[in-house]
């Protein structure tokens, strides 16, 4: 590396990933051998589009990070053609509905369920969905019959699509949501309560709970026997919320107060 900056905050490290938290704006880099990419996410000045080919001066982003650590300025004034991809992050309020009507056809992945990239968990949840909707099958197939205490009924193929509904929903807008707050935590930092717990901007994962659920909730769909999901929050109960809520709360800067252990 000809920068003696940028070599220097790279020394030691083949591959790197690392997070820049400041004031309304946050940059994440990666490096892999000698190739360097970074993002920096800053609040919505009304210039991006949602689209990938749109681009700026690399100056607007060094503009963004004046008064950070020089690492930054030099990384993004050494980006080559002095031009950056410039797209909006376009958020989605959660969707309850994943199925059709006849159970057919489902959507999983961000068709269903957009995430922020601060959330960490956009293509982890597309995996999840994809294995979720195919556990139904595999374990219904021999035969594909499910017995309560009461019923012995089929499992439909509407049932299987709206199982994956009702073990997803709620654990994925959680995920959403966290995607929001982590958002919050890198823009609005409170550097005390980090000094004294770096885990506050650490990463949350979720717990894998299928094949202890299916069953309760194939009966609840088939025979009405009760199912409470508990694939989200631990101690939180899920509440129906929006973007624009979330938005509005941030810029009157109102603390995001939901019980239950996020961390």
């Amino acid at each position: 590396m000809e920068n003696p900056i940028i070599a220097k905050e790279f020394e030691g490290y083949g591959d790197r990933v690392s997070i820049h938290a400041g004031l309304d704006a946050h940059v994440v880099i990666g490096k892999s051998g000698k190739e360097i990419c970074w993002v920096l996410a800053h609040k919505d000045d009304g210039s991006a589009n949602e689209e990938w080919t749109k681009t700026a001066s690399r100056d607007k982003a060094a503009e963004l990070v004046k008064g950070c650590t020089p690492f930054l300025t030099e990384l993004i004034n050494a980006t080559p053609g002095h031009v950056v991809t410039d797209w909006k992050l376009m958020w989605r309020n959660p969707q309850i509905k994943w199925a059709s009507p006849m159970g057919r056809v489902i959507h999983i992945g961000d068709s269903a369920h957009s995430f922020l990239p601060t959330s960490g968990s956009g293509a982890t949840m597309a995996l999840e969905d994809a294995s979720l909707g195919n556990m139904p099958l595999r374990l219904e197939s021999e035969p594909a019959i499910i017995s309560s205490a009461q019923h012995t009924v089929p499992v439909s193929c509407h049932s299987k699509t709206l199982l994956t509904e009702d073990n997803r929903f709620e654990r994925v807008a959680c995920a959403q949501k966290t995607g929001f707050r982590r958002r919050e935590a890198f823009h609005k930092t409170d550097w005390e309560a980090v000094a004294k717990n770096p885990d506050v901007l650490g990463k949350v994962v979720g717990d894998w709970y299928v094949y202890e659920n299916y069953g309760n909730c194939v009966n609840f769909l088939v025979a009405g026997t009760l199912f409470k999901n508990t694939n989200g929050v631990p101690g939180y109960e899920y509440k129906p919320w929006t973007v624009q809520e979330l938005l509005e709360a941030s810029e009157h800067g109102v603390p995001m107060a939901d019980e239950g252990d996020w961390s």
